[in-house]
């Protein structure tokens, strides 16, 4: 992690894959750093991290678990069922 005043990076390494969050300037810059040092593919926002899925909205970042409930529903055969939506009061 890399911050300064209102600029920060983060960078996350897990086995064979990088994330790197950061405001604008300091990423480009993180970038470039590590471009020049490793052969690298950038494959743009990151779509699925640990069974998360990560969409990116207008006005900020929805993170949900839609894929692996759906697998679970399709193991117990109840992908068909169906649902009702309860409100608490």
């Amino acid at each position: 992690m890399k911050r300064f005043e209102n600029e920060f990076v983060i960078i996350a390494i897990y086995v064979d894959d990088i994330n790197i969050v950061g405001t604008p300037y300091e990423l480009i810059k993180a970038i470039d750093c590590l471009k020049k040092e490793f052969e690298m593919n950038d494959l743009g926002k990151t779509k699925f991290c640990w069974g998360l899925q990560i969409e990116y909205l207008n006005k900020g970042v929805f993170v949900h678990q839609e894929a692996y409930i759906m697998k679970v529903l399709k193991k117990f055969y109840m992908d068909k069922s169906h649902h009702y939506v309860l409100q608490w009061r």
